[in-house]
């Protein structure tokens, strides 16, 4: 009995470590999620994801594609299956990232079928039972070569078998601040979950925290016009510190990136909007608050054909930032015609209209005078939310989009919420 215990911890032990045989010398981040097969199951419990890989079909359609996809190349969806189904390390180094799926007995017929899928510009090696998939040849070589280290404790997690993914980073840099990264997803009976923090480790990745502490005396989120069920709350000292994040990570690399079927223009002209308010982050209070309402969309997309032309076919958006910059200065960096409407001066950017007035950019989804917005999920998302100690706050309450897109009353939300002190800034999440 002795013996059995023995090799069964040997072979939990070898298990663990295996996948982490192809982690770098040096890297700047990495997930490595396990027995994916068994954590997805459990994840398609939860109402809301459940509704949408069975209610909707989409499982059995990705299936159908990928199954159509590698027969092809002489492979089989139930090998595939297999292999996605054990373990995942992902690297991330620079702009690059490799990632290693196994361990499975299919690896060597599948390694043309992923290497035709992917097509030019990805890298697919086999390393004995697992398949490297990579953006670049070198940070794939280094992979194959290994030798990289993982803090202990951070291996540890999945002791704790509702984890299904652990993120770790040793070095994140913001200009000059240094952080560390950990963080951990999970699968639990009602819900999806998440936590990483950053931890500052040095003087300047401390000043950084600072100024992201949430300041006294925010109230944008009780603006008349913020309703609908997504809405983005942000409360921090300093605007310029989200100004450094969103530079340092590249975010308009990542959005240029986005398949070609979701960049519409809509979407490139959101990018050149933000990045345009960026440059004018000195001038920013820290404080803004967002509203999204897509039922109505979605209301009139469903509407038969002939009553379509009297339905919104367009999302009703709302934002407000605090900050004091004249409406000629909001042209020079956002571009559009400013305009006048009932002796309100706006400024019209093609589907967004914005003012600027008493402290305040606002942002419409239609002509300042003509707008109008319900509350919708306000009332219940507010209750998950506290202003004082919140820098960054999320939540999308699906129940109303479920019902108009299928008729069910369904009780689904994503709620994203933040903390901060003086060592580490952390973010917490539930899908449920």
């Amino acid at each position: 009995m002795k013996k059995l215990c023995v090799f069964l911890v040997l072979l939990l032990s070898f298990s663990l470590l295996a996948v982490t045989q192809f982690v770098p010398a040096n890297y700047d981040q990495l997930l490595i999620a396990k027995n994916n097969g068994d954590h997805y199951t459990a994840a398609k419990k939860i109402q809301l994801l459940d509704i949408v890989m069975n209610g909707l079909g989409i499982e059995p359609m990705v299936q159908g594609l990928l199954a159509s996809s590698v027969v092809q190349y002489g492979a089989t969806v139930e090998q595939l299956n297999d292999l996605l189904s054990k373990d995942t390390l992902v690297i991330f180094s620079g702009q690059d990232f490799t990632a290693v799926l196994g361990p499975s007995k299919y690896a060597s017929k599948l390694i043309k079928a992923i290497s035709g899928i992917l097509g030019s510009g990805s890298y697919v090696a086999q390393n004995g039972d697992y398949l490297l998939i990579s953006s670049s040849p070198d940070l794939l070589q280094k992979c194959q070569k290994g030798g990289g280290k993982i803090p202990e404790e951070v291996m540890k997690q999945f002791d704790d078998s509702s984890i299904w993914a652990v993120i770790f980073s040793p070095k994140l840099t913001v200009e000059d601040a240094t952080f560390s990264m950990k963080g951990t997803i999970r699968v639990l009976k009602d819900r999806l979950s998440g936590e990483s923090t950053i931890y500052a480790e040095n003087e300047k990745a401390k000043a950084l925290l600072k100024d992201m502490r949430p300041s006294k005396n925010f109230d944008l989120y009780k603006d008349k016009n913020i309703g609908g069920e997504i809405f983005v709350f942000g409360n921090v000292s300093n605007f310029v510190s989200l100004n450094n994040v969103y530079q340092t990570l590249n975010l308009s690399d990542l959005l240029s990136k986005v398949p070609a079927t979701l960049s519409a223009t809509e979407t490139q002209a959101f990018e050149k909007q933000f990045e345009g308010l960026m440059e004018l982050s000195s001038k920013l209070t820290g404080q803004l608050a967002f509203s999204v309402k897509v039922s109505n969309l979605l209301e009139g997309l469903l509407a038969p054909q002939q009553e379509q032309a009297g339905q919104a076919m367009n999302p009703v958006f709302y934002g407000v930032v605090g900050g004091e910059i004249k409406l000629e200065e909001l042209q020079k960096s956002l571009a559009g015609q400013i305009k006048t409407s009932k002796n309100l001066r706006y400024l019209d950017l093609d589907g967004v209209y914005v003012t600027s007035e008493n402290g305040k950019i606002k942002f419409y989804s239609s002509v300042p005078t003509e707008f109008s917005n319900e509350k919708g999920s306000l009332d219940k998302v507010l209750k998950l939310y506290d202003p004082e100690k919140m820098p960054i706050f999320l939540c999308v309450d699906f129940a109303p989009i479920l019902e108009k897109l299928l008729g069910m009353n369904v009780e689904s939300l994503f709620v994203l919420t933040s903390s901060v002190d003086d060592k580490a800034f952390t973010v917490n999440w539930y899908l449920k």
